[in-house]
């Protein structure tokens, strides 16, 4: 049987870090006391599948990736909307794709915004 998803999206960004593994929380201290902070925007995505390429170095303690992230948006969302995503800002993206084209996006501490 094969679905049909309207409103579904593909969002693909490259992440990388040239920091340790460990996570320093002490930026966002009233965003990360609430352990699985979830916003009302987000709320608004349900994401179907992560696709994650690593590349981990132990030896000089970098991260290398990619991810694609399968979703659907709620069809009452305005079109013009952002999508949120929380990513440690110590995460760099170097590039978003929505649909297989570039998206612009901007960052908030650990929130990652897409127009969409």
């Amino acid at each position: 049987m094969i679905l049909k998803l309207s409103n579904v999206f593909t969002v693909v960004f490259l992440v990388f870090s040239s920091v340790t593994f460990t996570q320093n929380f002490s930026h966002n201290v009233a965003a990360n006391n609430k352990k699985y902070f979830v916003s009302d925007l987000q709320k608004q995505v349900d994401i179907h599948h992560y696709h994650l390429i690593i590349d981990l170095n132990t030896e000089e303690k970098i991260l290398k990736g990619t991810a694609k992230l399968t979703a659907t948006k709620n069809p009452k969302l305005d079109l013009n909307s952002e999508l949120e995503l929380n990513l440690y800002d110590n995460l760099i993206v170097s590039s978003i794709k929505v649909n297989d084209t570039n998206a612009a996006y901007s960052r908030n501490k650990n929130r990652l915004f897409i127009k969409s």
